[in-house]
């Protein structure tokens, strides 16, 4: 995975998992594996991402021009040099994307498709606690696992 370039979607290269992601405002992120960075996919996801009527900052990729109808939508233009409009920037979360990239080159070297959304999931709770202490997310991930179990075959996806 060369990860997500400039905002919200990136495939990469044609063998590249999609991965989708929004930050609001004091970086709470999410993030979702697309199939494709189509306005018929994005449009829908960022509905369920991102409150209606939200301003939506993206970079200028042409899957996003519908998100007018829904969204207070800022594009900035990174191809034409653009990195900042008026006081919106894709800064936040290009910088998710790149903790996202150096945890799978350096801890993970290697993520499947099929486990990408699982590490992305981990990696978004380790940046959205990124002010908590070590204590205080220990026992909200403990608090989280309340009464749950990973099998095995839902691990390796054998349902």
């Amino acid at each position: 995975m060369n990860g997500p370039k400039n905002g919200e979607a990136y495939s990469g290269g044609g063998d590249k998992t999609i991965v989708m992601g929004a930050m609001q405002i004091g970086g709470v992120v999410v993030t979702q594996i697309i199939p494709d960075r189509e306005a018929d996919t994005l449009i829908p996801v960022l509905k369920e991402m991102v409150e209606e009527g939200s301003i939506l900052v993206t970079d200028e990729l042409k899957g996003y021009y519908r998100a007018k109808d829904n969204f207070f939508h800022i594009q900035i233009n990174h191809n034409e040099g653009e990195y900042v409009h008026n006081a919106f920037s894709t800064n936040n979360i290009e910088g998710f994307w790149s903790l996202l990239k150096r945890s799978i080159i350096g801890i993970y070297h290697n993520v499947s498709p099929q486990h990408l959304q699982a590490y992305c999931n981990e990696t978004a709770y380790r940046y959205n606690t990124r002010n908590s202490t070590c204590p205080e997310r220990f026992e909200s991930t403990m608090n989280r696992l309340e009464g749950k179990r990973l099998k095995y075959d839902v691990l390796i996806r054998k349902q």
